[in-house]
């Protein structure tokens, strides 16, 4: 990946806080705790279950195929918790192998193609995936003082405003990738609106408005929620490239709130956490949805998250991974009764003690669980951590 220098400023600041932030790992990672057992346990298990040894993270419902996505949660993962050699593997594999040679963004989806070859099977990008692998590179390059890793995230979010957003009707919109952009109705999915990370790139990306972004997410985030007779953003709506007219197909399961979706709350979540922002509140408050179903409707014995645009039950599937990523909004909500109940009666319940939720095979419910009980468990811990490196 090409350079581009650092600013005075941001040098100074990776200089003189590094050695802090990782203190404060080994601080969180050291509790003498169940929790941490679990936190512990299942990265252990996820490394070992999921991650070859040179550090591709394997999907084996889909194929055994890897997804930038599933890259960039394990970069994340890894340095939350301190894991600098497992970071290294899957950022060196994801750039050997996702990496575009024609700018600094990653293919979404590698496989077994037609010919029984292993390799990029879809060149598109996925923005999500982009800006996770941008933000877990700023944090690591932060704890562990490695300037390379913050020249590398510059590099990708200037590739991320360049060619994965775009100016519609007066307003800069994420695109869900590069290819979509040039649609003249585009697909947008609103869990790829990580506007904590988009505050972040600000400071490291002075040539752009990345604050625009975060007005934009938050104004169509609103906008598609209440799109929907239940009030919760869909999995994906779609957006008129000329007039920027919004609108969802209510016939179709892409409207629902479910797989997609739930990540919303867990990105809005941190940018509550970090920012206190008002309007992440007034987003994190639509969870109420849920917690009236499952206290009320469900009499607290099933937790159900996959609903259809008009709020009907779309199916009867617990899924633990969604459920963990609502723990922490609901005590961020000052339910923390009603959220340590669900947190022992749904999560840590279906926690395997061999290091897995539900099952072993499902790499995305590891990943949700995981980031929603670390949420929960160290919520401040976190908000002291992101304090440091990028307010």
């Amino acid at each position: 990946m090409k350079n581009i220098k650092l600013s005075k400023k941001n040098l100074l600041t990776l200089c003189s806080i590094g050695l802090i932030s990782c203190g404060l790992f080994f601080y969180v990672t050291g509790c003498a705790s169940i929790d941490n057992k679990i936190i512990k346990g299942s990265w252990n298990y996820y490394k070992k279950n999921f991650m070859s040894h040179d550090g591709r993270i394997i999907d084996y419902e889909r194929n055994d195929v890897t997804t930038s996505e599933g890259q960039s949660y394990a970069m994340l993962r890894a340095v939350f918790i301190g894991d600098k050699e497992a970071f290294d593997k899957a950022y060196r594999w994801s750039v050997d192998n996702l990496g575009r040679k024609e700018d600094n963004l990653f293919a979404w989806l590698w496989g077994k193609r037609e010919d029984n070859t292993w390799g990029i099977i879809d060149r598109n990008s996925a923005s999500d995936a982009d800006i996770d692998i941008a933000f877990a590179l700023l944090l690591a390059g932060e704890c562990w003082s490695n300037n390379e890793y913050i020249y590398d995230a510059v590099n990708i979010i200037n590739d991320i405003w360049n060619l994965e957003t775009k100016v519609i009707n007066n307003q800069r919109v994420l695109m869900p990738g590069i290819t979509q952009a040039d649609n003249e109705i585009i697909p947008i999915n609103p869990s790829y609106f990580a506007t904590y990370a988009f505050k972040t790139f600000a400071k490291y990306d002075e040539d752009h408005d990345w604050n625009s972004l975060v007005n934009s997410s938050y104004s169509l985030l609103s906008q598609s929620a209440s799109l929907t007779e239940s009030g919760l953003p869909p999995n994906w709506f779609n957006i008129n490239s000329q007039s920027g007219e919004i609108f969802i197909d209510k016939e179709n399961q892409d409207s629902d709130f479910s797989y997609d979706a739930i990540r919303v709350f867990l990105r809005t979540y941190v940018d509550y956490l970090i920012f206190n922002d008002k309007r992440a509140f007034n987003i994190l408050k639509k969870s109420q949805f849920f917690k009236d179903k499952y206290f009320k409707k469900y009499r607290e014995v099933k937790f159900f998250t996959n609903f259809k645009q008009n709020g009907e039950l779309r199916d009867k599937v617990e899924n633990i991974g969604a459920i963990a990523l609502l723990v922490p909004v609901f005590k961020a909500l000052s339910d923390k009764q009603k959220a340590y109940k669900i947190y022992k009666k749904k999560v840590v319940s279906n926690y395997n003690p061999k290091g897995y939720w539900d099952s072993s095979k499902n790499y995305y419910t590891q990943n949700l669980a995981w980031f929603g009980t670390w949420m929960y468990i160290y919520e401040q811990e976190t908000k002291q951590y992101f304090n440091k490196l990028i307010k």
